[in-house]
Formats: C-alpha cells, sequence, structure tokens
C-alpha cells in the first residue's frame, strides 16, 4: 500500500520512481506502467484493485492522455463507478467501455477543477485515496464528504500522511477530506515491510505458545494492520 502510493505521488512530483519498493505483484505492475508513460492507448492494470482505482484517477487528471485502462480477472468484475461517478463531477472525461459500473475504461484526461465532492466510501478507501493524490493535477483544492461506513480508515490516513510528507496540506476527519491546492515536493522515502504479510508469522506464534522475530517492522507504522494504527 506504501509502495503503491510512493510511485503515485513520485510521478506526479517529477521525482524519479522509488530505489525501494515492495515485489509485490501489483507494484511491480504499476511501476511498469509508470514507467512506460501515460501515452500508451491501452494499459492492463492487471489484477489488482489498488492499481486500477489508482490509474483510473491519474490518467483522468493528466491533460492529453486517451487510453483504455483494462483489468483482469475479478479485477474486471468489481465496481468502479464511485470513483467514476467522483472523477465526472470534477469534469473528467470517462466512458464505460463494457458492463456499466464495471472495467474496462475509457479515459481522456483533462485539468480537472476541484471544489467540493460526495462520494462512497464504504465501498473501497481506494477510491478516496486515487482521488486524493491527484489534487496536485487540478485546479483549486479539494473537500471530500465521506459517506457511507469507512471500513478501511487508517489507509486514508496513510494516504494524507504520505501527501504531508511530500509538502501537501490534508485534514481529515471522520467525515471529510480536505486536500489544499499545493504541488507536491519531493516525497523521502517511505516504503516499509509489510504488516498484513507479517500477520502469518505472528499467528504461528500464537497458536504454538511460541515466539517469532520479524525484522523492520515498525511499531508506530502508516499501516493499518500495525499494533499502533493511525486511527481518527
Amino acid at each position: 500500500s506504501i509502495s503503491a502510493r510512493e510511485l503515485i505521488i513520485s510521478y506526479v512530483s517529477g521525482q524519479e520512481k522509488p530505489a525501494k519498493l515492495s515485489a509485490s505483484a501489483d507494484t511491480c505492475r504499476l511501476a511498469e506502467i509508470l514507467d512506460k508513460g501515460l501515452c500508451q492507448k491501452e494499459i492492463n492494470a492487471g489484477a489488482g484493485g489498488t492499481t486500477f482505482r489508482f490509474m483510473a484517477a491519474l490518467l483522468a487528471a493528466t491533460e492529453g492522455t486517451d487510453c483504455l485502462l483494462c483489468a483482469e480477472d475479478r479485477m474486471s468484475e468489481r465496481p468502479v463507478a464511485p470513483l467514476v461517478d467522483a472523477l465526472r463531477c470534477l469534469g473528467a472525461d470517462i466512458e464505460y467501455a463494457g458492463k456499466e459500473g464495471c472495467p474496462p475504461l475509457r479515459i481522456k484526461g483533462r485539468k480537472l477543477k476541484g471544489g467540493e465532492l460526495e462520494t462512497d466510501a464504504s465501498v473501497s478507501s481506494q477510491f478516496v485515496s486515487a482521488l486524493m493524490m491527484v489534487v496536485p493535477l487540478m485546479e483549486g483544492g479539494l473537500h471530500i464528504k465521506l459517506l457511507g461506513e469507512q471500513g478501511s480508515v487508517p489507509y486514508i490516513k496513510m494516504t494524507a500522511a504520505m501527501m504531508g510528507a511530500a509538502g501537501v496540506d490534508v485534514e481529515t476527519d471522520p467525515y471529510n477530506v480536505w486536500v489544499k491546492d499545493m504541488p507536491y515536493k519531493v516525497l523521502p522515502p517511505m516504503a516499509e515491510p509489510d504488516w498484513s504479510s507479517a500477520a502469518f508469522w505472528y499467528e504461528i506464534a500464537a497458536v504454538t505458545a511460541g515466539w517469532v522475530t520479524l525484522p523492520g517492522l515498525k511499531e508506530k507504522s502508516l499501516q493499518g494492520d500495525s499494533n499502533e494504527a493511525i486511527l481518527f
């Protein structure tokens, strides 16, 4: 999750790709897409929801893009309508190229206008994070009103913290996100070992009444699965 955000923020800021990233398939796919640039006529985001949703917002907010954004496996059946609706409210040119509400999407990038919008955050926090990270490409800041019961609050907080580290002021409360109209500065390296993957190992310690050592994990982590997750 951190690596994906690092890639998007670094790309928007014009910074070189971070040297230390997760080796996960989703991260590698996103890095490969960004290495090739956004002038591609067709981009396959693979099976990862994070990659598809982050790329949808980035393509929509980047002037001059004209791309078919596709997905694989079950991601091609997963809903993206809340993100599409929100981007359209900001002026995005997006059409469904298949089933309504699902990938693939035909996206023509343009300068989006910030302001205020409402989005259903109960489906996926990735919709909110995707919108947040492309605000520096927009005209004006953005106020997002979060509707529904948010199930992934720490991931919105993660995005806010990383944008703050890159020089963009972001404020949050349980029902709102405010992103100021500011450009990104250089994002310091932020990748860290994954608490979610580590869960399999510390569960073993729990059921065996033993213990394991997992080097590199941070107690005060941005990740929602850490033992001191950032909460509102």
